[in-house]
């Protein structure tokens, strides 16, 4: 492993008290599909 990691684990290791993480941006999720054979595809409805 390269220095930096090893440098941050032993940093990481040193933390002793609980802490909270927070993280922000965006991902884009698709409708999920549900095709049947000879009929084609049904809609889920968002409420």
């Amino acid at each position: 492993m390269s220095s930096f990691v090893n440098d941050l684990a032993a940093v990481l290791q040193q933390v002793s008290r609980p802490s909270d993480f927070y993280a922000t941006g965006t991902l884009e999720i698709h409708t999920p599909r549900l095709g049947v054979e000879g009929v084609g595809h049904a809609p889920f409805p968002w409420n």
